[in-house]
């Protein structure tokens, strides 16, 4: 059975349901299998080395709320190379077109407008993408005023929660709340395995429950967040609170300028050299896209603007990421398509593309090649076949 099985697939209702939920799976299945002891005698058997895709960014409350589930799913899911993003909308998608869809007003739980606000400004930061100081002392403020909402200070002499201690509990989502819970109830050996002084028993799932991975230098950065207590309060708060789960599913407005939208394209473009860089691909499905999605025009489809090799495009002109891209049906069932019909629509967008004259921006022979490109890396995002191997080499 692990010869015919090649990776593992996310796909649920995204709005409610965040990457974190699949996080202890995902580590779980990818890194933490290992074999009985008895097959180390004897033929070699086939160890999967499990490729991975999540579909992210394809049905959000808001345009933030989507590039933050994708960001979510490379992070907390720890995809790199040869992985993929399902759809990823969100990525691709013109920020002011969707905007002006919206009448630039959206509405959504106060708890996803917090997330949404702290985890922009602080991957701004980090990101080194410029945000206008007036912008961002607005979005500060409320982003503050939900924090003191949903998550009050429990007694007058507790800490009082920042932005940034709120932002430090996010990058810790990716740990099973089930650890948090027992630290704060006592339990003295969740306790050291979250100071980092001990481990998690020997069962594979257990060791799964917590994202011990490391940064480029080797150094596992969440591992100083774990042993402050008013962080794994937060994070117990947010999984289990009562009061703050219903204050936080109250439905807030926001109001997204042309400002806010100018940053969020900023946002993109770094989001897209990153994912280019880590080596993950995007899962793109045309007709599927075009009725989920917000563009009107199969020439607007975010494929172009993910990878658009070859392609004399001036909107593309100034990107310098190039993602890797397949085109999909997605369900064949509910969108009576084929693979055959999905490469059609491509080209005959790009047919269409016009210069200010009405002239065609592109030649017969540059459309072919970007259309057997798109075949290539199609066919070379299959995930590896499982290996043959021992026991004791798997180890």
């Amino acid at each position: 059975l692990c010869s015919r099985i090649r990776g593992i697939d996310a796909c649920s209702r995204e709005i409610g349901c965040r990457p974190e939920t699949f996080a202890t799976q995902f580590r779980y299945l990818r890194s933490s299998l290992v074999p009985h002891p008895r097959h180390q005698i004897g033929d070699p058997r086939y160890w999967p080395k499990l490729g991975a895709t999540y579909h992210a960014g394809e049905d959000f409350l808001d345009l933030t709320d989507g590039l933050r589930a994708i960001d979510e799913a490379i992070c907390f899911l720890n995809l790199g190379q040869g992985d993929r993003l399902g759809h990823a909308l969100a990525l691709g998608i013109s920020p002011k077109q969707y905007y002006r869809v919206k009448d630039n007003t959206v509405w959504l739980p106060a708890q996803d407008l917090l997330d949404n606000l702290v985890w922009l400004l602080h991957r701004s930061l980090e990101w080194d993408v410029d945000v206008p100081n007036s912008l961002r002392e607005k979005l500060q403020q409320r982003a503050q005023q939900l924090l003191d909402t949903i998550y009050p200070n429990e007694d007058n002499d507790s800490t009082p929660i920042t932005l940034r201690t709120y932002y430090e509990a996010w990058q810790l989502r990716s740990d099973d709340p089930e650890l948090y819970w027992n630290y704060l109830c006592g339990d003295e050996y969740t306790k050291k395995v979250l100071e980092n002084s001990s481990v998690l028993a020997l069962h594979p799932y257990k060791r799964a429950m917590l994202d011990r991975s490391k940064d480029s230098n080797g150094v596992d950065s969440r591992a100083r967040l774990r042993r402050s207590k008013l962080i794994c309060r937060i994070l117990c708060r947010y999984h289990f609170g009562i009061k703050e789960r219903a204050d936080g599913e109250k439905i807030v407005r926001f109001v997204a300028t042309p400002d806010y939208a100018a940053v969020l394209e900023k946002i993109q473009v770094r989001m897209m050299e990153i994912i280019m860089v880590k080596g993950i691909a995007v899962e793109c499905n045309p007709s599927s896209n075009h009725l989920i999605g917000t563009f009107d025009r199969y020439e607007e489809h975010p494929i172009f603007r993910f990878n658009h090799f070859g392609l004399s495009l001036p909107e593309y002109a100034g990107s310098s990421g190039q993602i890797r891209v397949s085109v999909n049906t997605d369900d064949q069932g509910i969108f009576d398509t084929s693979i055959e019909n999905e490469y059609a629509l491509l080209f005959g967008a790009l047919c269409m593309k016009q210069d200010a004259a009405g002239r065609p921006r592109l030649s017969h022979d540059e459309i072919l090649a970007y259309i057997d490109h798109l075949r290539t890396m199609g066919n070379d995002m299959t995930f590896p076949k499982a290996e043959r191997t021992l026991w004791a080499e798997r180890l």
